[in-house]
């Protein structure tokens, strides 16, 4: 009964906060010359911490319960022989990582012009290859370059010839190489979406997230380029 009576109480107080926050968005709304982006970016964070703050109301848990839940986690790895993680098919990276985890942020840095792209790309299209959901913001470099780029790889890698992008970008193609891109295109993970608007805030990262996600029916891996 005490549980009962206080999720009544939570539910409650959920649905007095998303009230108030209608009324205040339909207000703003209303005003000539709202700016929509703000309003959409304040209000989707608003809405995100009502939903967090019940997602993560009495889910608080002992480290020895979480202990012993790993323990099942191991042995489960142990019985089936399946490693644990997301493998991006890149050895160093899978064994230095062992494997891209849910809920964890891996921050890539370096130089300008170290490879930063190339790496993140090779990461989440080899995760994508795997039969992994990937959403990849790319806020420097056009999708269409990225696509050039990524059939490039595929192409050296699959072994069916090496065609230099700077060929690509300067039209300079032959049929060979043209048929060999081709090739490679249709090699081409199907569970890869690409945003590539160049000036996106974390909200708005947030919410096409979320839209990728329901478009493919999940989402495994985001890179943000």
């Amino acid at each position: 009964e005490i549980d009962e009576y206080a999720r009544i109480v939570a539910d409650t107080a959920a649905q007095r906060r998303l009230m108030a926050l209608g009324g205040a968005l339909q207000g703003e709304a209303s005003s000539p010359g709202a700016d929509v982006d703000a309003l959409l970016g304040t209000y989707r964070t608003e809405l995100d911490s009502v939903r967090d703050q019940r997602a993560g109301s009495g889910a608080w848990e002992s480290v020895a319960d979480t202990a012993l839940e790993a323990c099942g986690d191991i042995d489960r790895m142990l019985e089936s022989g399946v490693l644990p993680g997301i493998r991006c098919g890149i050895a160093g990276v899978d064994n230095l990582l062992g494997g891209l985890h849910g809920g964890e942020l891996i921050v890539g840095a370096g130089a300008a012009s170290r490879g930063k792209t190339a790496t993140a790309r090779n990461i989440g299209f080899g995760a994508a290859a795997a039969g992994r959901k990937l959403g990849f913001f790319s806020l420097e470099m056009p999708k269409k370059q990225l696509a050039w780029r990524a059939m490039s790889a595929i192409a050296r890698q699959s072994g069916f010839g090496k065609v230099e992008y700077t060929k690509v970008r300067n039209g300079r193609l032959g049929q060979n190489e043209a048929a060999i891109l081709k090739r490679a295109a249709q090699l081409l993970p199907t569970t890869i979406r690409v945003e590539d608007s160049p000036k996106l805030t974390v909200e708005q990262i947030s919410a096409i997230a979320r839209s990728m996600r329901k478009d493919m029916g999940g989402l495994d891996v985001i890179v943000v380029d």
